[in-house]
């Protein structure tokens, strides 16, 4: 019997993910098939985002099927995060037989058993798609749009300070191979705005909210909550912010918490604490300046190249994994 047939695989990323996440999991679960012939079920935890429906509504790609547990023998392979305050709690880190990440102070050490890919580019879409023109071979052109929407979404169209030349190429790769339109690209950047009005604070924040945890043996709690609009002011003019950054703080256990505003449309940045505490640590760290209990800043911040290295840094901790490579 066959090691695939002994165990199920699964191939996810953190719970509520984006289109860079969701789109990963399953170009992984192709490439994997048709390159390894290995069989990986693609998952979700949580709710898609409106620029996920519209990438995958567009190529016609299923989206996958959303669980609530996993067998205890089954193996994972994790997409587009390797935090474990971002995973599902009944996930055990030695199911992880291998990640692909982007992001920056990870949770390398707590999987064992995996074999570890974290490279500094702008969408973990972009490791993928390199995964196939190693290969030799292209994805298929629905997949190639989700990955193609997955490097547009991840990287703002490209305008993100995390974006690199191999997101550039990677993208450019996807093309040939699927129709990607700069109209589609619009209509995923307006798919992008985040603050419907619709939403509850406390939901808006919940669902694009991350946790951390920094120094030693994760001593010090954090949330950053990262919403991406239009302009700032559809979430800072919210009467109910403030109070609603607290409850999330409170519901977290977190020392910290607060809320990174990006305005696409008018290159700013307006980041939101209401606690003292925190802007003073905020304001030593990042060199905020804070009016009241919001700091502007005239450019686009995003948590994987602005907060987190610099605090994960502050506060001591051991490994900085944003461009580690592992192979075991």
């Amino acid at each position: 019997m066959s090691n695939s047939q002994r165990h199920s695989r699964y191939v996810f990323s953190y719970v509520n993910p984006d289109v860079d996440g969701v789109g990963c999991a399953i170009a992984y679960a192709e490439w994997a098939r048709r390159v390894r012939a290995d069989t990986y079920t693609p998952v979700l935890w949580g709710a898609l985002d409106a620029a996920t429906r519209a990438a995958l509504r567009h190529y016609a790609v299923p989206a996958p099927t959303t669980v609530d547990g996993l067998p205890p023998d089954c193996r994972v392979v994790l997409v587009d995060t390797h935090h474990l305050a971002q995973l599902p709690g009944c996930l055990d880190p030695r199911q992880v037989v291998e990640v692909v990440d982007h992001h920056p102070y990870g949770d390398t050490a707590a999987f064992p058993n995996a074999r570890v890919q974290n490279e500094a580019v702008g969408a973990a879409a972009t490791l993928v798609a390199e995964r196939f023109d190693a290969a030799g071979i292209p994805p298929s052109p629905p997949v190639a749009g989700v990955l193609a929407s997955a490097i547009v979404c991840s990287t703002w169209n490209l305008t993100a300070p995390s974006t690199s030349d191999r997101d550039h190429h990677a993208l450019d790769r996807l093309r040939e191979v699927t129709d990607f339109s700069a109209s589609f690209a619009e209509e995923l950047m307006a798919a992008l705005d985040h603050a419907p009005a619709t939403d509850e604070t406390i939901t808006l924040l919940s669902r694009h909210a991350k946790r951390f945890q920094f120094g030693a043996e994760g001593a010090t709690r954090m949330v950053i909550a990262q919403i991406e609009c239009s302009r700032p002011t559809a979430v800072t003019e919210r009467g109910d912010l403030l109070d609603s950054i607290r409850a999330m703080a409170r519901r977290e256990n977190a020392d910290h918490c607060f809320v990174s505003v990006v305005g696409l449309a008018e290159g700013v940045t307006d980041v939101v604490c209401p606690e003292p505490g925190t802007r003073a640590l905020l304001e030593q760290v990042l060199h905020l300046s804070f009016n009241g209990d919001v700091a502007r800043e005239h450019r686009l911040m995003l948590r994987k190249t602005d907060y987190v290295p610099r605090l994960g840094a502050h506060f001591g901790r051991r490994e900085n994994l944003a461009n580690s490579s592992r192979e075991e």
